[in-house]
């Protein structure tokens, strides 16, 4: 009798995974089963286009209409039975779908279904079958997934191969569509690691209408780039202004933030950025181009754009929101930190708590206006309705409060003794009156405890002269540790709108968000503090700029700004590899 010796090693791996009663038998099973299923959606797929375009020929030969008819109608037929699937059955199917394939394997809760996977098979048949221009790659790996995901969800092992599953039914399907095997090993492969986050799309690409709404953001930004007045004479211009502001934004995205920076970086980057924009360019802005555009742009002309461009991409406006005012000065544009009569430049923003973006930009040289007066512009010029706006203790005044009302807003302002008479009668009132409401919090972090106790009052109509829309009086008392050292402070709010305790208790800590996500980004990321640019238009211009690329970066979904910049160093032209968004050449 013959005898073959066997490895130990072989033979206790063929027992586990032969073993009827270990999960990971089932899951390579199923895996065979999602293959199979995939292929076959994929060849379907391929072969109903197939059909549908030799139908759309040969018909419009024997057509009754002529074939410049009948062609392009077959078109928009298919258009909107395609754009009909997507709007009411399943709006995750718009776009490619590879982007939601990748926040799914990166654990994102996208929806990968039945449901995604017939609509974007018939979807995608329709349309290429109508002559409409699409590929198969990415409809294919999202069929393949979204009936893994379907599969894997019958199976009560499948939750622990998941993510694995899903990344073999995008492969299967991306292999079958191509008629090559090898086609799929990429894809395959993402499902054996561990996908960063910061690699794929941000967690806000949950469905195709969303995604094309972030998208616009891009498309609006180099339409209102385009806006912006050139300063120069037409003569000897090579680059177009919107173009080298365009180039300083990638740059500010990817980390470059001085001029010498952003030249290395268009130089490094110029075939993509032909690529990208569409437009040959036969010599890239130096470093003294750039240098001049940042410096010869008026200000108030950029700024003007930012407000439009930032309006025009706010989400919520018909929705609850938080908006914070606050002003920065920009520390470059100071001489002599000693002397407080000199001129400097500062930047007043109205920051929204929700989204984390900035709305809208005033600028101000200290010796030709005051924070105030800007931030009362801003209110002037404030669309929303049904806003809260809050202010710090400096624009605690008769006259703002009136305007934010007059806007249709409400507001909530810290008090302090500035407002000597208004600070008293509010002392009295706290002192002689019982709370509506009352929140306390505890709080631990960054080696500090803090514990806050939130009280409201409430006041009548004739608390104080002129201010009549004033309805509630909150004080706010914190006491705990810094280091080893106790403390206990009381300060005082005013607030025109009536809520409990714990929600006004968010929207004035959420106040100093601007400072957080705002100013300190400025300052610590884009290193605002450290520049050595002392020409006021300038610095301005960079400023605005850059709040720009915050603003970017949080619609995207990105927290943490650096995850951002990390996600796009060196891959910042993905950004425009997501459809035809590119401008048209100018």
């Amino acid at each position: 009798m013959w005898r073959i010796s066997i490895p130990r090693e072989i033979s206790v791996l063929s027992s586990k995974i032969l073993s009827p009663t270990t999960p990971k038998r089932y899951a390579i099973i199923e895996a065979c089963l999602i293959g199979l299923v995939s292929g076959l959606a994929a060849f379907l797929l391929k072969e109903g286009a197939g059909w549908l375009g030799s139908w759309r020929i040969s018909e419009s030969l024997n057509a009754a209409v002529p074939a410049w008819i009948f062609l392009p109608g077959v078109g928009l037929m298919g258009g909107l039975l395609t754009g009909f699937l997507v709007e009411r059955l399943a709006p995750e199917t718009a776009g490619s779908g590879i982007p939601q394939v990748k926040a799914a394997l990166a654990g994102e809760p996208i929806s990968l279904d039945f449901r995604v996977a017939f609509a974007k098979l018939i979807g995608t048949m329709f349309t290429m079958g109508s002559g409409l221009t699409l590929g198969r790659q990415g409809p294919t790996v999202q069929i393949g997934a979204a009936l893994a995901a379907w599969i894997s969800r019958w199976v009560p092992t499948s939750p622990n191969y998941r993510r694995q599953l899903i990344a073999c039914g995008a492969a299967a399907g991306l292999a079958a569509g191509f008629n090559a095997p090898i086609a799929g090993q990429g894809c395959f492969k993402v499902g054996g690691k561990r996908v960063k986050k910061e690699r794929s799309l941000p967690d806000k690409i949950k469905s195709g209408r969303l995604f094309f709404t972030k998208i616009k953001m891009l498309t609006t930004l180099i339409e209102k780039l385009k806006k912006v007045k050139d300063y120069r004479k037409a003569q000897g211009t090579r680059h177009p202004i919107w173009l080298v502001l365009l180039i300083v934004i990638l740059g500010l995205m990817s980390r470059n933030l001085g001029y010498r920076e952003l030249e290395n970086f268009a130089k490094i980057n110029r075939k993509e950025l032909s690529q990208v924009l569409k437009i040959k360019l036969e010599k890239l802005p130096s470093y003294s181009t750039i240098r001049r555009v940042i410096q010869g742009v008026e200000w108030s002309n950029l700024i003007e754009i930012f407000n439009q461009w930032a309006a025009l991409n706010y989400p919520h406006q018909e929705e609850l929101d938080w908006l914070a005012v606050d002003g920065k000065s920009l520390r470059s544009t100071l001489k002599d930190f000693g002397d407080n009569s000199q001129n400097f430049v500062m930047i007043v923003s109205l920051f929204s708590q929700r989204t984390g973006c900035v709305l809208n930009l005033k600028k101000l040289e200290n010796k030709k206006g005051s924070e105030i007066s800007q931030a009362q512009e801003i209110v002037r010029d404030c669309q929303l309705k049904g806003k809260v706006i809050t202010f710090d203790a400096l624009h605690c005044n008769q006259k703002t409060a009136a305007l934010v009302i007059e806007s249709g807003n409400d507001y909530i302002m810290a008090l302090k003794k500035n407002q000597k008479k208004l600070y008293e009668q509010v002392e009295a009132v706290i002192k002689s009156e019982n709370p509506l409401s009352v929140d306390v919090t505890h709080e631990h972090s960054h080696g500090r405890k803090i514990t806050r106790k939130v009280s409201i009052y409430q006041v009548n109509s004739d608390f104080y002269k002129g201010w009549n829309h004033l309805k509630l009086v909150i004080q706010i008392e914190r006491s705990g540790n810094r280091g080893k050292k106790p403390y206990k402070e009381k300060v005082y709010y005013i607030s025109s709108v009536v809520n409990e305790a714990q929600t006004l208790a968010q929207i004035i800590k959420g106040h100093w968000g601007i400072e957080n996500q705002c100013h300190w980004v400025k300052d610590v990321i884009f290193q605002e503090d450290k520049s050595r640019i002392r020409n006021f238009q300038a610095a301005t211009n960079f400023s605005t700029l850059k709040t720009l690329v915050i603003n970017l970066f949080r619609s995207w979904g990105f927290v943490s700004i650096t995850e951002g910049q990390r996600w796009l160093t060196a891959h910042w032209y993905k950004i425009f590899s997501l459809g035809e968004l590119f401008p048209l050449k100018s």
